[in-house]
């Protein structure tokens, strides 16, 4: 399987500073070993141009505004890619990452890589979760096609959120969650969100083991994570609730046991 991991809303991330974040390679123990970057053409098109990690290391001393992706690449297979995606193109402001599954410890991995992000930028919102390729990973991150982490997920409604070219109210800044994930960061906003029967988000999780763990990661962002056998549990209990955006009330979600509050 293959791990994806999306920061949304990194408005104001220098492309130097970004691409002092993707050294994130170094603690999968990968190195880069090729680059690109974003340009348009004469006639309105855009395309992406490889370049080597130093040569567009260099060219981000020169442009610090481009957008652009680092990539390992071994024995023709691709191992894991980062993506500092700005406005310019089409989408809208993230950092989006994907690997290769082979981390021990995912939930310390995702902490040390907020920590180390929060140096540069501050951002509202983000989600950890596996699919089974680097390329549906990729493209579910940016939210540009039809794939989905659940059976029960309405994925063409996430782009329309998102600021960039669809103009979305980006709910899930502050009082809405895309969906539940095995990994949420979310900010005292999203813990503040109640449901029907005034209680929060955050007294929700506390109230029982079952509804995940919740570790403060520093003054602005939490780290929410699930089990994987309380996933489909937690993700209909919140969408029949009204706080996830690609939430569908299906007949498998209707089936599943509705969690008590």
């Amino acid at each position: 399987m293959c791990v994806g991991i999306a920061l949304y809303n990194t408005d104001g991330l220098s492309a130097l500073n970004a691409y002092e974040i993707g050294e994130f390679f170094n603690h999968l123990n990968i190195k880069i070993t090729t680059a690109s970057y974003n340009k348009h053409l004469v006639n309105g098109d855009q395309t992406s141009q490889k370049i080597t990690a130093k040569g567009l290391e260099k060219k981000l001393e020169q442009n610090n505004e481009l957008q652009f992706g680092l990539y390992c690449i071994e024995n023709n297979e691709t191992i894991a890619t980062f993506y500092h995606v700005t406005n310019e193109f089409g989408s809208f402001y993230n950092l989006n990452m994907q690997y290769i599954n082979k981390i021990e410890n995912q939930k310390q991995f995702i902490i040390k890589l907020v920590k180390k992000i929060s140096n540069y930028i501050n951002f509202p919102y983000g989600i950890s979760f596996e699919l089974s390729d680097m390329f549906q990973t990729y493209i579910y991150t940016e939210g540009e096609g039809f794939y989905s982490v659940f059976e029960y997920e309405k994925p063409n409604t996430w782009n329309r959120e998102t600021p960039g070219r669809f103009k979305g109210s980006a709910r899930y800044k502050d009082s809405m969650l895309r969906m539940i994930y095995k990994f949420n960061i979310i900010n005292d906003k999203h813990l503040g969100i109640k449901f029907n029967n005034n209680l929060s988000l955050k007294d929700w999780i506390l109230s029982d083991s079952k509804h995940g763990d919740l570790i403060k990661i520093n003054n602005k962002l939490w780290l929410w994570s699930v089990d994987d056998d309380q996933l489909d549990n937690i993700n209909n209990f919140c969408g029949e609730a009204g706080v996830l955006i690609s939430w569908r009330n299906s007949k498998l979600s209707s089936k599943k046991k509705k969690l008590p509050i």
